[in-house]
């Protein structure tokens, strides 16, 4: 760990204490919660295959513990809502080339701040983001320092959504006297929880990594945070979001008039002046010391690299009418500059296939796929290029929008490569029977990708790589297939990627320990439309 230093822009406010005794006031109703690819296969041994399966299950998960009363806990119904919220999102074009390190956003029920919490995650969707720092506290159950769970994953309506355990032991190694293992903090608390569907949605190849901040004066909280620093203040693949409502139980215009203080001082950075407006008001932010412990954080990147942007502020009344006693929400943005965080790039290795290769084999697939729209079934033409006629496999991965649209291939190579791309991409277009005949309308918006696939051969366990292998289980007719790519996708690791794949041949999710269950493994060259 870093040697901690002090940071000139947050002075040691240890006085305040950091008080907010409304946290329990903000439970009460009405502001605080409301109450209520398969493939077409060409033989009858070839296996099932989805491009995007449904995240597994995690054994040993925390189960919901709000759900049906801070949000919907009908997976339909929360997805609607969810999905709706993010899409009804204001745009933001001008941050879109800014590094967004966090998000502040509030916990209250979906009913009256689950708007104003999309803006916050609709401002990193689709973002190559892999792990969530979720920093949020227990209304109920004081504790001092940082709180981090021993269980591996948390669970909504939603589906489980993993919790990244290795980071977790490493802060408990580095900084023990600040960071412990405490599963009960996470109980009977909706903070955090409520966070947790816009992560699933709007990134679902995340991790998580929650932490409960505790009631700790300020030097606690600034060590927190600067630990956090040290550990993930480099990495452009991880977000910091910090729960918090507003003020509490004001009249709707003095609640906007404390809060209009409170985000003008975060919106200028006066992290200090901040802290002390915070600190004054004892119905102000319930959040404070997760959000502090962000700021403290936030504020080590360069002062000229940093901006911290309103995305939205209402407050319960709006919603109900009622602006005698309101709740104040708000949703706000931390990005840097570009270049301050490291964004590794990552070599793609296409083998043997040439860019002209390539862009022969995607030309394939999107006359194949053009054709089928329009009911036309003329084959492909030899191409020049004797790789092409050489026999292969191959998948044809069509997307809208980044949503699956289609996913159909061939796992042995039969028939001459360029035969096998115009026919599985014809058949990803109409005969995927998860989704209906893809129309001449769609065509203009699918996003194509091309997996040549190796032969397969057998593997054991240990010796499957994430990101370099797919793979194939079969035990007797029942057989499973899932794409190199899939797991980095979903950000799994290996047991959870093998447990996937026994899933997808539907056989139970440790059956790759069992006697009599064979493993194969593959890899893949992917390569889609930029890469030709």
């Amino acid at each position: 760990m870093k040697p901690r230093l002090p940071i000139a822009a947050l002075p040691l406010l240890a006085a305040l204490l950091l008080s907010c005794n409304a946290c329990q006031q903000c439970q009460s109703p009405p502001q605080g919660a409301p109450t209520q690819g398969d493939t077409v296969p060409d033989t009858q041994a070839e296996p099932r295959v989805d491009s995007a399966p449904a995240p597994p299950r995690i054994e040993g998960a925390l189960p919901p513990q709000v759900a049906d009363v801070f949000y919907p806990g009908d997976p339909q119904e929360l997805a609607q809502f969810v999905t709706s919220a993010l899409a009804a999102a204001t745009p933001r074009p001008a941050l879109a080339t800014r590094d967004i390190v966090g998000i502040v956003a509030p916990h209250a029920g979906y009913v009256y701040s689950g708007t104003v919490a999309a803006e916050a995650w609709s401002l990193v969707q689709h973002r190559d983001i892999r792990l969530v720092v979720l920093l949020a506290f227990h209304h109920r159950r004081p504790n001092q320092g940082a709180a981090l769970p021993t269980f591996p994953g948390m669970r909504t309506p939603l589906g489980d959504i993993p919790v990244d355990t290795d980071a977790a032991s490493a802060l408990v190694a580095d900084a023990p006297d600040l960071f412990s293992r405490d599963n009960k903090m996470f109980h009977g608390e909706h903070s955090l929880e409520t966070q947790l569907p816009f992560v699933q949605t709007a990134l679902p190849q995340a991790r998580i990594l929650p932490i409960m901040v505790g009631f700790s004066d300020a030097p606690v909280i600034e060590a927190i945070g600067e630990t956090l620093f040290a550990h993930f203040g480099d990495r452009r693949d991880v977000l910091f979001a910090a729960s918090s409502d507003m003020s509490h139980f004001y009249t709707h215009e003095e609640a906007a008039r404390i809060d209009d203080a409170t985000l003008t001082h975060l919106a200028a950075q006066r992290f200090a002046p901040w802290l002390q407006h915070a600190g004054a008001h004892q119905s102000g932010m319930c959040g404070v010391r997760p959000l502090y412990a962000f700021v403290s954080l936030f504020a080590r990147y360069p002062a000229e690299a940093r901006q911290v942007d309103l995305l939205q502020y209402r407050t319960s009344g709006d919603v109900s009418g009622d602006r005698q006693r309101v709740v104040g929400y708000a949703a706000l943005g931390f990005s840097l500059d570009a270049e301050q965080r490291k964004q590794v790039p990552v070599e793609k290795d296409f083998g043997p296939f040439t860019k002209e290769a390539r862009r022969a084999l995607m030309d394939i697939a999107k006359t194949s796929v053009k054709n089928a729209t329009q009911g036309h079934t003329a084959p492909a033409p030899k191409p020049a290029l004797p790789l092409l006629a050489e026999p292969g496999a191959a998948f044809v991965t069509l997307r809208i929008d980044g949503q699956l649209r289609g996913c159909v291939g061939h796992v042995v190579a039969r028939d001459p490569l360029y035969r096998c791309v115009d026919d599985v991409a014809r058949s990803a277009a109409i005969h995927d029977s998860r989704f209906a005949p893809l129309t001449p309308a769609e065509y203009p918006r699918v996003d194509f990708e091309i997996s040549v696939l190796t032969a397969p051969a057998p593997i054991r366990p240990e010796d499957v790589e994430v990101g370099k292998h797919g793979l194939i289980i079969s035990r007797g007719a029942q057989s499973g297939l899932l794409l190199p790519q899939v797991p980095i996708e979903w950000n799994w690791n290996r047991e959870e990627f093998l447990s996937a794949t026994c899933r997808k041949a539907g056989l139970p999710p440790n059956c790759w320990q069992s006697p009599g269950v064979e493993l194969r493994a593959f890899s893949a060259i992917v390569f889609d439309e930029s890469d030709t």
